[in-house]
């Protein structure tokens, strides 16, 4: 009987997130500060404040953490991460 190979080291949640959000995310949506400028523009006319990207990066960020109080799931993980990614890149983007 043949042995089974050694199962594939799981990506880690950070390096998960990472790749996420320069992958398949930015394909999709543009890069951070494009697609949440755009976002903190129709949030800021909606709640008539001046909100900025970061802050919509941010507010992801605590409604993942509420949404974990139902249950932690990976998923909610990798986005809180993807999410503190984009503040990164768009200090560095600025």
């Amino acid at each position: 009987m043949k042995p089974k190979p050694p199962a594939p080291i799981a990506e880690t949640i950070l390096a998960e997130a990472e790749r996420i959000v320069n992958g398949p995310r930015r394909v999709e949506y543009g890069g951070c500060l494009e697609s949440f400028q755009r976002i903190a523009t129709m949030w800021s006319a909606y709640f008539g404040i001046d909100i900025s990207p970061e802050d919509v990066a941010m507010a992801q960020v605590m409604l993942k953490v509420c949404r974990a109080k139902q249950g932690m799931h990976r998923d909610s993980l990798v986005d809180i991460a993807g999410y503190a990614r984009c503040v990164e890149i768009m200090s560095e983007e600025r």
